[in-house]
C-alpha cells in the first residue's frame, strides 16, 4: 500500500505537469498523441524513485532525488537555463528589486563596523552619518565583536521601523545617537555618472532593470548641463538584465525606425523586433562604449546595436557572448525556472551567443575569460563577417568584438595578490581606513584630485606589510617585493573609495585602467571625424598600437 501511495503521488505530480504543458501548448494535439508514451515513461520514473528510496544502501529523501532529477534535465539544456530554489530566487530578485535597509555599507574593523559608503538620498546621509564613523550600538545593544552577518541579523530583528544607532567619530569624544528609518533600498543600475574631462561625460551602468532608462535620462540631462559633448558608457562586467531596458537605453541614441534587436524562438510566431522611435535628444552625441569579458546579454544588445548602426565605437575586450532570451516561470513554493525561449540577434543579423556545444558548464563559463581561446576565436578566418552601413566589418559567432581591442592592466592582478585582497581579514580596507582617518584633508579634496594627492610612503608600505604578516597570512618578503606596485595601487584605490565613493575609485583606477584611458583618448580623435567609418577606426587602432 505504501509503495502504491508513493508512486501515485509522483505520478499525480507528473500528470499535473503534462496537463500544464498540454494546456499551454499551441500544438496540443501533437502532445496528446505522445501522451501515452510520456505517461509510461513517468510511471517508470516514479518506480525508479520509489525503488531507490526503499532499497538504496543509504537513505535518500524524495525531495533530494526529485531535485537531482530536475538538475539532470536542466544539465541537458543550454548553460543559462536554470532552476532556482526559493532562497536562491529571492536573492536573485533582490539584485533587481532592492531590499529593506538603512542605506549604509560597512566593514568590521577593530571589533566595530566602520561606515564605508552612504547611499545618496538615504536617511543616514540626511542624519549626518559620515564615512569613517564607527557604529557601537544598535538600540541599547553593544555590537562589539559581532560579525557583519550578526549585525545584519540584529538590524533585521528590530521590531520598529526606526533603528537607533550610536556612532563614534574619529577624534571626537562624544558619541552621536542617530535614528534611522528602514526603508526600501533600490539598488541603482547607474551608481555613478560624472564628467571625466571638461567635455567627456562618463556613465557606469552595472545592470538593466525597470528603472535603468529613467536613471539614464537623469544622468544624461545632468551631464549635459555640466558641458558634456561626448559620452563614455561603461558596460564592463554588466551581466545584463531586462531586454526591455536594453531596448530603452539603445533607443536614446538612435533616430526613429532603426532596428535595435530582434528575437526568434522555436514556436511559430515567436519572432519579435524592436525599433527606435527617435524621441530623444541624444542622437548626435558621440558615444564610446566600454566592454569586457563580463559584458553579457542585455549589455551586448546595446553594444551590438550601436556598433551595427555605426553609432558608437566599442573599446575593450570581447564580450561574454550570451545571446539567449530567458523567460521566468515562478512556482508556488517560491522557486522559479529561468528557461531559454529565444535567441536574440543584432540589427545586422549577428547571433551573439557563444557556442556551448560539447562543453561542461564550467568549461563554458571559464571560456569567456580564457585569453588564449578568445584570441583563437577573434582570429578565426571562418567567423561570420557583416558590413555596417558605413562599410565597417563587424563579427558574429560569439560576443561583441570591440573596434579597438585593449587589454586592461587592472585585470592583470596576480591570483596570489587577489587572494590577499579578498582575505577575510580585509587588510586593504583596514589599512586604507587608517590612512583615511588620519588624513582629514582627503574629505575636502575635489574627487578628481584624489589620485594625485593620495600617496603611500615607504613607512606606510612597511606598516601594511607588518600588519599582514602579524596576522599570520602566508606571505614572505619576496611576495611584497614582487607585488609592491600593485599593492600600492590597490591601497590608493581603497583610500580614494572611502574619500570619494565609486567616483573616487574610478579616478584612482586611471593609473592602470588602460581601457578607460583608451576611451578618453578615443574621444579626442573621434571629434575630428564626421562619422564612424573605416578611416576613423584605422586611425584609432594605429594610435592604440
Amino acid at each position: 500500500m505504501k509503495k502504491q501511495t508513493f508512486i501515485s503521488a509522483v505520478f499525480l505530480a507528473s500528470v499535473v505537469i503534462i496537463s500544464a504543458i498540454m494546456l499551454g501548448s499551441r500544438s496540443a494535439g501533437a502532445v496528446w498523441e505522445k501522451g501515452n508514451s510520456i505517461t509510461a515513461k513517468l510511471e517508470i520514473f516514479a518506480s525508479v524513485l520509489e525503488t531507490i528510496q526503499r532499497r538504496y544502501v543509504e537513505e535518500r529523501s524524495l525531495d533530494e532525488l526529485l531535485e537531482a532529477a530536475m538538475e539532470g534535465v536542466i544539465a541537458r539544456l543550454d548553460p543559462h537555463t536554470s532552476y532556482l530554489p526559493p532562497d536562491n530566487f529571492q536573492r536573485w530578485n533582490k539584485s533587481f528589486e532592492g531590499f529593506s535597509g538603512l542605506g549604509i555599507s560597512y566593514v568590521v574593523l577593530e571589533n566595530y563596523p566602520m561606515v564605508t559608503h552612504i547611499l545618496e538620498g538615504s536617511r543616514a546621509r540626511e542624519a549626518g552619518v559620515q564615512v569613517g564613523d564607527f557604529i557601537t550600538h544598535i538600540g541599547k545593544t553593544s555590537i562589539k565583536g559581532l560579525t557583519e552577518s550578526d549585525i545584519q541579523q540584529l538590524i533585521r530583528r528590530q521590531e520598529q521601523p526606526l533603528v537607533r544607532l550610536t556612532v563614534m567619530r574619529h577624534n571626537v569624544r562624544q558619541p552621536q545617537v542617530v535614528t534611522l528609518k528602514r526603508r526600501h533600498i533600490k539598488l541603482k543600475s547607474i551608481p555613478v555618472a560624472f564628467m571625466l574631462t571638461r567635455t567627456t561625460g562618463y556613465i557606469l551602468m552595472e545592470k538593466f532593470t525597470g528603472e535603468t532608462a529613467e536613471e539614464l535620462d537623469e544622468a544624461l540631462e545632468r551631464l549635459s548641463r555640466q558641458g558634456m559633448q561626448e559620452l563614455i558608457l561603461d558596460l564592463r562586467d554588466n551581466g545584463g538584465g531586462y531586454l526591455s531596458a536594453a531596448f530603452e537605453v539603445t533607443n536614446r541614441f538612435l533616430p526613429a525606425g532603426k532596428m535595435i534587436v530582434y528575437t526568434q524562438g522555436r514556436e511559430p510566431g515567436s519572432y519579435s523586433e524592436y525599433r527606435s522611435n527617435g524621441d530623444y535628444p541624444w542622437q548626435h552625441v558621440p558615444v564610446t562604449i566600454l566592454i569586457n569579458h563580463g559584458t553579457a546579454s542585455a549589455a551586448e544588445i546595446v553594444a551590438g546595436a550601436l556598433q551595427d548602426w555605426d553609432r558608437a565605437l566599442i573599446v575593450g575586450s570581447t564580450s561574454f557572448g550570451k545571446g539567449l532570451v530567458q523567460s521566468q516561470y515562478r512556482f508556488r513554493d517560491g522557486s522559479a525556472l529561468l528557461v531559454t525561449t529565444a535567441h536574440y540577434y543584432t540589427p545586422l543579423g549577428r547571433m551573439i551567443q557563444r557556442d556551448y556545444n560539447n562543453l561542461t558548464r564550467d568549461e563554458y563559463y571559464y571560456g569567456a575569460y580564457d585569453l588564449a581561446a578568445l584570441s583563437r576565436r577573434e582570429h578565426d578566418s571562418n567567423r561570420q563577417v557583416f558590413l555596417t552601413p558605413n562599410g565597417r566589418k563587424v563579427y558574429g559567432g560569439g560576443g561583441i568584438t570591440p573596434d579597438i581591442r585593449v587589454h586592461n592592466k587592472t585585470a592583470e592582478i596576480d591570483p596570489e595578490l587577489t587572494a590577499l585582497f579578498l582575505a577575510q581579514d580585509k587588510f586593504f580596507i583596514r589599512f586604507a581606513a587608517q590612512v583615511f582617518l588620519e588624513t582629514p584633508v582627503l574629505r575636502q579634496l575635489p574627487i578628481r584630485l584624489l589620485r594625485k594627492k593620495i600617496r603611500i610612503s615607504e613607512n606606510q608600505f612597511q606598516a601594511f606589510k607588518k600588519m599582514v604578516l602579524a596576522a599570520g597570512y602566508p606571505a614572505d618578503a619576496e611576495f611584497f617585493r614582487a607585488h609592491r606596485d600593485e599593492i600600492i595601487f590597490l591601497l590608493k584605490r581603497e583610500i580614494a573609495y572611502l574619500a570619494g565613493g565609486e567616483e573616487g575609485r574610478i579616478f584612482a583606477s586611471l593609473e592602470r585602467d588602460t581601457q578607460l584611458v583608451q576611451a578618453i583618448n578615443t574621444m579626442a580623435i573621434f571629434n575630428q571625424y564626421t562619422r564612424i567609418d573605416n578611416n576613423l577606426t584605422t586611425a584609432l587602432r594605429n594610435r592604440a598600437e
